[in-house]
């Protein structure tokens, strides 16, 4: 801030900073101040400016980012729940066991679980581009099959 002054004070023009205060009952404000000198017959006569809190929509919009995040972490658990639950119908396997075959089919072929898991999904229930006429089951089994480059 007391650059912002100096700079204004010593070489005119105007100024804007943002940074963060504390009121008297210590909570944190967020706020944008800007400033320029007042110039009577080429002499600085003031400081004209305002400053602007940003706090509440600052939080606001953080809010809603950390709900939307919220809401894609439980739409992405539960797809991997679901092809979780294929796999262990599918094979008998436990839940655990299940996990650690889509996990470890992603790193393998460097593919998200998440993405993996939307694909298995997609593929039994006959949602996705992969669905062949060999049937669903045949395409659960390629989705768990690594890649080979040609």
């Amino acid at each position: 801030m007391r650059a912002h002054w100096r700079r204004l004070l010593t070489g005119g023009g105007p100024v804007a900073g943002y940074h963060s205060i504390i009121d008297r009952r210590g909570n944190r404000h967020w706020v944008l101040s800007v400033g320029d000198l007042m110039i009577d017959a080429g002499i600085a006569v003031g400081v004209q400016g305002m400053v602007t809190d940003l706090t509440r929509p600052m939080n606001e919009s953080l809010h809603r980012a950390a709900d939307e995040a919220v809401a894609g972490s439980a739409a992405r658990r539960a797809v991997i729940e679901q092809a979780k639950g294929v796999l262990m119908g599918r094979h008998g396997i436990s839940a655990e066991e299940a996990f650690n075959a889509l996990s470890t089919h992603s790193q393998n072929n460097n593919r998200r679980v998440t993405d993996l898991a939307q694909d298995l999904v997609d593929a039994v229930t006959g949602q996705g581009s992969k669905r062949a006429a060999t049937g669903p089951n045949d395409q659960v089994e390629s989705l768990l099959r690594p890649r080979t480059d040609p």
